[in-house]
């Protein structure tokens, strides 16, 4: 069984500007649950009807995966 949360459309008073920091394309990496890195892009991103921000995310591995942006780093 997989989770999908509500997520709504997100939008912008300044046409042309995101309405946060991760664009699709950016690099980002996070931490596994065994404690290991893991690598990906973010392919996209929604906000929740409560106001966070999840960013879906396609690992170097081939899988994808969507969680919160707040747990997220840009790779430098």
């Amino acid at each position: 069984m997989s989770f999908r949360p509500q997520l709504t459309t997100p939008t912008s008073s300044d046409p042309g500007k995101t309405p946060y920091a991760f664009t699709a394309g950016t690099r980002v990496f996070v931490w596994a649950s065994n404690g290991k890195i893991r690598y990906g892009s973010i392919v996209g991103s929604s906000r929740l009807v409560d106001g966070t921000v999840m960013l879906e995310i396609m690992l170097d591995s081939g899988r994808r995966i969507c969680l919160p942006a707040a747990g997220i780093t840009l790779v430098q």
